[in-house]
């Protein structure tokens, strides 16, 4: 690595993205203006070497109502900023004297933002209104075999899961969960700012818990569970790509994953291969000295698999058995970089009155050819926030213990620069400048 730079901002929780040749960097931070009570969305343009701002994009907002972004992507060669999230509509709190930090916020439905990074401004607004949405037949047939007791409805509330873009050109597609592991897939041609033709019943999955898009734009894939209607078999799960022409599927390929997770990474390496995160659960078993809560473990063993994108072929597997965590986290538009967290961890078998916590002793990234299937680099170590009960388990939806976190990563699609950034708040972003390959 061959510098770092450091690059503060107030609420490190909000979304963030890198340019695609990692010179600069946009965050969107967003809170409540005390003295109008609006819900205020920002994108924050700054400079990676020096720090400071080099432009501000506002988006037009309407008194006591906003946008909160869950995610931001640069497409088409940097030319344009994909940022969805819902509508915020804000009430004052039933206390007189009450300050905005008592203001109730209630989210509808989402939209997409398509910005122009050329001219810093709004380029496309896209409503994805609850209105619009409606399942062909073939969809609502599979899900009716799920659950026989769902009664079916021409038109169904749902929010934006995942959202993803070509790097090298003006698409982008979406996935919109319905609950009851419904979903559907829309496309953006982000040139005209507008869905594309629907693809129909073909994308009607269970549990999509990840999406790509190719670097050209001439396939999508999707990750989600592979089973048959009625079938719950945790550890099968499918890779489906579908060709953005003829909007039909390429190939469905299906793997064995113990991840249980709310997403999976998966990512294009190059135009014609995939790359997903697959895990295996290994039983520790029973050892009598550790406490009751420890003595039935096991351990997750992560390794990023590539596949033929036409013919579904395993053509690659990426691992590091000397970490104890493992994780895809992005690939470079030309598919010969990819970014893995590497980080080793202990159970702390005296926390937490002998239930156990995962400590996390060591937390860096690593770079490999994916080429040839060998690392290329090695970050210094990563800055670890420790957290204790209850604020911040409450934060991640999760059970009150102490816990370790680790930076969230981003690859630039140059694969020149990484990015750090903690969910939790209170630490500036992290930006890694690396060497030309």
């Amino acid at each position: 690595m061959s510098e770092t730079a450091v690059v503060a901002r107030a609420n490190p929780n909000d979304p963030f993205a890198i340019s695609p040749n990692g010179s600069f960097l946009v965050h969107t931070p967003s809170g409540i203006i005390q003295s109008e009570r609006i819900y205020e969305s920002t994108f924050d343009i700054r400079d990676v070497r020096s720090s400071k701002q080099v432009a501000t994009i506002k988006l037009p907002v309407q008194a006591k109502t906003g946008f909160q972004f869950r995610d931001v992507e640069f497409c088409d060669h940097g030319r344009y900023l994909l940022a969805v999230g819902p509508v915020i509509t804000i009430y004052p709190g039933q206390d007189p004297a009450s300050t905005a930090g008592d203001l109730i916020t209630a989210a509808s439905e989402d939209f997409v933002k398509i910005l122009d990074m050329k001219y810093n401004s709004l380029h496309a607004d896209i409503s994805l209104s609850t209105a619009e949405h409606s399942f062909p037949p073939e969809a609502l047939a599979r899900y009716k075999q799920i659950n026989p007791e769902w009664h079916l409805r021409k038109e169904w509330h749902g929010e934006v899961r995942f959202a993803a873009c070509a790097a090298n050109a003006p698409i982008a597609a979406i996935v919109i969960n319905f609950g009851n592991e419904m979903s559907t897939v829309k496309i953006l041609n982000l040139d005209t700012g507008a869905e594309t033709q629907e693809f129909g019943g073909i994308l009607g999955q269970t549990n999509v818990v990840g999406l790509a898009v190719s670097p050209q734009g001439s396939s999508l894939a999707l990750f989600g569970e592979g089973n048959a209607p009625g079938a719950h078999d945790l550890n099968d799960h499918r890779i489906t790509t579908v060709d953005l022409q003829s909007k039909k599927i390429i190939r469905a390929v299906g793997v064995k994953s113990s991840t249980n997770f709310a997403s999976v990474s998966i990512a294009y390496a190059g135009e014609s291969t995939i790359a997903v995160e697959l895990v295996d659960r290994e039983y520790l078993g029973y050892s009598p000295s550790d406490p009751p809560q420890l003595q039935y473990r096991s351990h997750y063993h992560a390794s990023v698999h590539f596949f033929d994108v036409q013919t579904g072929s395993e053509s690659q597997v990426i691992s590091d058995p000397s970490v104890d965590d493992f994780s895809l986290k992005g690939i470079s538009a030309d598919g010969r970089i990819m970014l893995a967290y590497a980080g080793k961890s202990r159970i702390c078998k005296s926390c937490n009155d002998g239930s156990g916590e995962q400590e996390v002793t060591d937390a860096r990234f690593t770079l490999w050819n994916r080429e040839t299937g060998q690392p290329i680099g090695r970050s210094p170590e990563l800055k670890v926030v420790h957290h204790t009960c209850p604020w911040f388990r409450w934060l991640t939806w999760g059970s009150c213990v102490a816990s370790d976190e680790t930076p969230t990563l981003k690859l630039s699609q140059d694969g020149h620069a990484v990015v750090a950034s903690w969910v939790s708040g209170g630490e500036p972003i992290q930006v890694y400048s690396l060497p030309m390959q």
